[in-house]
């Protein structure tokens, strides 16, 4: 089942909680949290003529390169 962590917040506190950490008590609370998808983070912004490689899963942006693309701003 894909549960949305916007629906997560409507029932508990989550605030200050990073997704691993809501995955990780999910999973000692007796749930198997099978992955995480990141959907909808917005597009990084580049200059003329800089070339650049990405990987995606399917829906967003990898985990790997995101994190990568954050810490670049």
């Amino acid at each position: 089942m894909k549960l949305p962590i916007s629906w997560l917040k409507d029932f508990i506190d989550i605030d200050g909680l990073t997704v691993e950490d809501i995955a990780r008590k999910l999973t000692l609370a007796g749930l198997e949290v099978d992955e995480i998808l990141y959907a909808g983070l917005p597009m990084p912004t580049y200059g003329a003529g800089e070339k650049h490689e990405f990987k995606t899963n399917g829906i967003g942006w990898d985990r790997e390169n995101w994190s990568l693309l954050r810490s670049a701003k």
